[in-house]
């Protein structure tokens, strides 16, 4: 649903679909909080969320996402800081694609396991302390 003019919050039901693999929905006008009910799709690989208008912070739910791949959400307004799960996904290298996790560098997202953080214009580029990935 890639650019559909979307406009609404992200249902929280979208968590009781348990065999939900990925969730495109970038280049919309969602808004509100990412729903804690998401952290429930252990299946999900791919969720793309950049270029709405979500806010707040990721949720700590989000830790039980174990076959993530691509969690992808600059171009939002959230805030907060970039999880610990994030950190040591990337950190051990359990996540090879090193744009596994993009959010915007903007001093509402705090990333405790960059190096650097710089906007690019794209979303944030960081290298990411114990490993040669950047994005």
């Amino acid at each position: 649903l890639y650019g559909n003019q979307l406009s609404s919050t992200l249902p929280t039901e979208l968590g009781n679909l348990p065999l939900l693999q990925f969730i495109g929905l970038e280049f919309n006008q969602l808004f509100g909080p990412l729903p804690p009910d998401l952290g429930r799709l252990e299946n999900l690989s791919d969720l793309y969320l950049q270029n709405n208008f979500l806010t707040g912070s990721v949720p700590l739910a989000f830790a039980n996402l174990r076959q993530m791949k691509n969690l992808r959400l600059e171009a939002n307004d959230l805030s907060g800081t970039v999880p610990g799960f994030v950190c040591q996904a990337l950190v051990t290298n359990r996540i090879f694609d090193p744009t596994f996790f993009v959010t915007d560098c903007v001093t509402e997202i705090d990333c405790p396991c960059c190096q650097y953080c710089c906007e690019d214009g794209q979303g944030c580029e960081c290298q990411f302390a114990g490993t040669d990935n950047s994005f």
